[in-house]
């Protein structure tokens, strides 16, 4: 492109407000937007200036203008906004601006975001007859989408091999798979009672009938606990020796109230000598129960044995 062809740019740039607030605010006049070389990111965002060189590029037969033709018309537009660039700077921007019009024109024919197809527009017009059918494409596209989600007739459920329905039947209510689910869950929740029963130790006839003897320590007295079936537990409290002056002996009998106490004497346990204190229940016969009367008999003395001869 002729410099000719690209005179008056800095003036209709400058003519943008918001490009004028940007350079004032000391904003760079373009910049790279992503870390790829180039993408539709970047001219997309600086379309308002691209949209004048664009223009000028239809007229001249999509040619790209030189660099140097750009540079020129950088530096006017920098210094209109109290800017004093530094050639580097000027160069770079050049560079990008040239390199963005070329991407554009390469991607004329392409379907891309609207933004970035106005600006295709914009270097070739004719184009718009594509842009139209593109459109027509894709709302048809979007029709047949939404027609197929109301029928639950989405694309990914035909391509998945889970949803092929082998008998070809027409029919996917899902009924089998509800099946499938609720056995599954069955079979689980089993699996888990039977975990949790395994946890717990079963308990036979035999350990309940086991008997528990608790070992005698030091203690005065020694209890030994030895259950029964169906009748109250027998507690056998072994005296020890230096234990007290008697030992006792609760024993349980039958038809009497809950425990019968026997209270058993030791040696020299009291000042009388042997005694025996029977508190358990009397029999007919006056005695009690399973303890002999004894009847002490007084000695005669002497003297006395003399007087009755």
């Amino acid at each position: 492109m002729a410099e000719s062809m690209i005179e008056g740019l800095a003036a209709e740039w400058d003519a943008i407000e918001s490009l004028r607030d940007d350079l004032r605010k000391g904003r760079a006049l373009i910049a790279e937007v992503s870390e790829k070389q180039v993408d539709i990111k970047m001219p997309s965002k600086y379309s308002r200036l691209l949209l004048p060189i664009l223009n000028r590029m239809r007229e001249a037969g999509k040619k790209l203008p030189g660099v140097e033709a750009l540079r020129c018309e950088v530096r006017v537009i920098m210094q209109k906004n109290k800017r004093d660039p530094s050639e580097e700077d000027i160069q770079k921007y050049a560079w990008l601006l040239r390199k963005n019009c070329g991407f554009i024109k390469m991607k004329c024919r392409r379907q891309e975001d609207p933004e970035f197809q106005e600006l295709c527009l914009a270097l070739d017009p004719d184009l718009q007859g594509i842009v139209d059918q593109i459109n027509e494409s894709l709302a048809r596209r979007r029709a047949a989408k939404a027609a197929r989600a109301e029928d639950w007739d989405d694309p990914q459920v035909e391509s998945d091999e889970d949803a092929y329905d082998d008998d070809d039947d027409g029919t996917d209510d899902c009924s089998d798979l509800a099946s499938h689910l609720s056995d599954f869950k069955a079979a689980c929740e089993e699996s888990d009672v039977g975990t949790e029963r395994s946890d717990v130790p079963e308990l036979s006839d035999a350990n309940m009938d086991q008997q528990v003897v608790e070992v005698p320590d030091e203690s005065p007295g020694t209890v030994v606990e030895v259950p029964k079936e169906n009748r109250p537990g027998t507690v056998v409290e072994v005296p020890k020796e230096n234990s007290g002056p008697s030992a006792v002996v609760e024993v349980p009998k039958e038809n009497s109230l809950p425990s019968a106490v026997v209270e058993v004497p030791k040696e020299n346990s009291g000042p009388g000598g042997p005694q025996r204190d029977a508190t358990a229940p009397q029999g007919s016969s006056g005695t009690s129960a399973g303890v002999k009367k004894t009847t002490f008999v007084p000695g005669v003395e002497p003297d006395a044995r003399d007087h009755l001869s």
